[in-house]
């Protein structure tokens, strides 16, 4: 948009120059003969020829300026057939990204509708897992106790066998003795 503003406000300022110098150009300069205006009526003649040099300037730049004018005109119109041309090119462009940008955001929504079922299928197999570990350390804690109590009852079985190896001691001692008194009876 801005290079046809660009462009509209070169095409303007080209034609105030042309102008500009069309009527610098038939401007009668100071020290020459006075324009009609300036003239006073009484005192032109029939051999003055500067009326009619006057009107055949005013003439000519008239139709300088008529020319001047026809030629910017169709300036104007090549730049704005120009400037519709590239402005349909731009809307034909713009028409097949709108497609490539509406065919990126179905792609989109198909990777966020995949990315969901995946989230919640990673949920689903995280809370198994869970579970699972749960479980496991359940009965890890189970088994904890268990061989706690295990371990207990076998502190109680080695009292108990320490005992009974200490009373077979006891006993064996003891028999030893009654054997050894015996023999020495019978002798």
């Amino acid at each position: 948009m801005s290079k046809i503003l660009r462009a509209l406000e070169q095409i303007k300022d080209e034609r105030k120059e042309k102008i500009l110098a069309a009527s610098h150009d038939s401007a009668i300069p100071l020290g020459t003969q006075p324009s009609i205006a300036e003239e006073d009526p009484r005192s032109v003649n029939s051999d003055a020829p500067a009326k009619s040099i006057s009107i055949n300037v005013l003439f000519v730049v008239v139709i300088s300026l008529g020319v001047m004018f026809m030629v910017l005109n169709v300036k104007v119109l090549y730049e704005l057939n120009k400037i519709r041309s590239s402005m349909a090119t731009l809307s034909k462009t713009t028409g097949s990204q709108r497609g490539k940008v509406n065919q990126i955001e179905s792609l989109v929504s198909q990777v966020k509708t995949l990315n969901l079922d995946s989230k919640k299928e990673l949920d689903g197999k995280i809370q198994q897992v869970n579970t699972i570990v749960s479980k496991v350390q359940s009965d890890v804690t189970d088994v904890s106790i268990e061989s706690g109590l295990l371990r207990s009852k076998i502190n109680e079985l080695n009292a108990t066998n320490k005992k009974l190896v200490d009373q077979y001691i006891d006993l064996s001692q003891e028999i030893e003795k009654l054997k050894r008194q015996l023999l020495a009876n019978s002798q």
